[in-house]
């Protein structure tokens, strides 16, 4: 948390700056990879699927960024 911070509001994590810059993120290597080896052990894991599946809708330009996105994830 000390590290979070004490970053300053222009600082942004790359998936922040690839989703700023209509680049492909590397979710799909993240999340995507949590969650398919999560269901391999039997693991709930449809929040990882849900970010996942936000951010490929972002990425298409079907969603735009925001903060009422996070219900639809967590819910």
């Amino acid at each position: 948390m000390e590290v979070a911070n004490s970053r300053s509001d222009g600082q942004r994590p790359s998936m922040g700056q690839d989703i700023r810059k209509g680049r492909r993120t590397e979710t799909d290597y993240i999340n995507g990879l949590v969650a398919r080896r999560g269901e391999e052990l039997g693991i709930d894991v449809t929040c990882h699927r849900r970010v996942n599946d936000v951010i490929k809708c972002i990425e298409k330009g079907e969603l735009t960024p925001s903060p009422d996105l996070l219900p639809g994830i967590v819910s």
